[in-house]
């Protein structure tokens, strides 16, 4: 009787959780920027004042959620973060370099839902989300840095951007 009960508890909170996220379609990249499409822009004009301080606080370096931590002095790390694979969606990327409509950043920051969407709490101006999303689309550069330049696309999983369903 208690496995059925447990069964049931874990059924019933299964269907209350929400979808896992889907790529972003449409997803319109000739949209009015608030910026160039670089890293340095992201990362000094949106990441920073709405993620890591001011607006929002998520991803701080004491607070680092999901992993990820948006220090000011440490842009380079900031960056080798977004490239990672998700923590919260296993088998996806945060940001996969040429293809902003699957990558796990921007489904965030277009989620309506609540529970998805990033920052948390705030709305990104649409010209901010449009510079974000060319910015990956666009190969997700780092400059100047040769370096910190995104893994090639033969080097990212097959599934990188597909969700397993």
């Amino acid at each position: 009787m208690r496995r059925l009960a447990a069964s049931l508890a874990t059924v019933g909170l299964a269907a209350c959780s929400p979808p896992p996220l889907d790529c972003v379609q449409p997803l319109d990249l000739s949209c009015t920027q608030l910026y160039p499409p670089d890293f340095d822009d992201v990362f000094q004009d949106t990441l920073i004042p709405k993620c890591s301080t001011g607006g929002g606080s998520c991803h701080t370096p004491t607070g680092h959620q999901a992993g990820m931590s948006f220090d000011k002095t440490n842009p380079d790390d900031a960056y080798q973060q977004l490239l990672l694979p998700s923590t919260t969606l296993p088998g996806r990327f945060r940001v996969i370099p040429g293809n902003a409509s699957c990558s796990v950043l921007i489904e965030r920051i277009y989620s309506t839902d609540d529970y998805w969407h990033m920052p948390r709490g705030a709305q990104l101006a649409d010209s901010e989300k449009c510079s974000i999303a060319n910015w990956v689309e666009q190969g997700a550069l780092r400059r100047p840095m040769p370096d910190a330049m995104p893994p090639t696309p033969d080097a990212m999983p097959p599934d990188a951007g597909v969700d397993a369903q």
